[in-house]
Formats: structure tokens, sequence, C-alpha cells
């Protein structure tokens, strides 16, 4: 079962996300998520993606070398347990969440989704992934009652 720590934004759907992305996956453990300014994720997309420009969500897998979350790599500063980290831009939440004509819990929720599927392994560097990961959103937001937006997938 997967569930989440998360930081800075207690909202009682996250734990219903845990519980769908459990039904896609046999990892379980906890994934950390907190949301953070557009300066924050800019630097930390710069450090650890070397991308120089800020984003809405950033993923950090703990589990993606070893391909199982009890065989992931020892880290003393890591619980046992832990699938992976999350960081949710605010603003770009917000500004998404604007574009789409739906509320910011909605946005979070969505990148919460997205960025929890990155960390179990999804991707969408192809076509067949990008259609795969939005069935999974798509399922995921509509077993919530929200609205899943289309990501705009780039070639």
């Amino acid at each position: 079962m997967i569930s989440f720590r998360v930081t800075g934004w207690p909202h009682p759907e996250v734990e219903d996300v845990a519980a769908l992305l459990s039904r896609y996956t046999d990892y379980a453990g906890v994934i950390g998520a907190a949301l953070v300014t557009s300066g924050e994720i800019r630097e930390l997309n710069r450090v650890y993606a070397g991308k120089d420009r800020s984003t809405d969500v950033l993923s950090f897998s703990y589990i993606e070398s070893s391909g199982s979350a009890s065989e992931a790599p020892a880290d003393s500063d890591r619980p046992s347990g832990e699938l992976g980290d999350i960081l949710i831009s605010r603003e770009h939440a917000r500004q998404q969440a604007e574009a789409a004509g739906t509320d910011e819990d909605t946005e979070r929720l969505l990148l919460l989704t997205h960025g929890s599927l990155h960390i179990l392994g999804f991707d969408h560097q192809t076509k067949a992934q990008q259609k795969r990961m939005d069935a999974v959103q798509g399922d995921i937001m509509g077993e919530l009652g929200r609205v899943y937006r289309d990501f705009g997938w780039r070639d």
C-alpha cells in the first residue's frame, strides 16, 4: 500500500490518491510530498536535472535503480520504506489550475498523482507511455470526482 507524508498541504483526498495509486503497483511504502516556491523548484531542477528553469512538479524515485523498494540502495538519511519524494510548485499549480478552469486542489492532486506515477516507474517519453499515463491519471482523477486536464504532451 502507498501512503503519503505531505508537508504544507493538509488535504483529505491525498490518502484517497494513495489508495488509488496502490491499484497500479505492487510497491508499498511512503512518498513524501511538499509544496515549494517556483524559485525553490527551479534551483532543484537545475541541480538535479540540469534544467535551469522552473517546473510544476519534480519527482525523486528511490526505487528506480533496483526495481524494488525493499532492494533500494541504503541511505542513512532516508527511513526504510521510502519510495520517493515529490515537490510541487505552488505558483505553477495555481497558474495551471486557472488555465485549465479548475481549482488549485484539483491541480495539486493531479501533480501529486503524476509525480507519484513517475516514482512508481511510469513515464511519458513515447506515445504508448503517454497514453498509459493519461489513462491512469484520468482514472484516478475520475475516481476522486475531479477534472482531468489534458497534459498537452510535447513530441
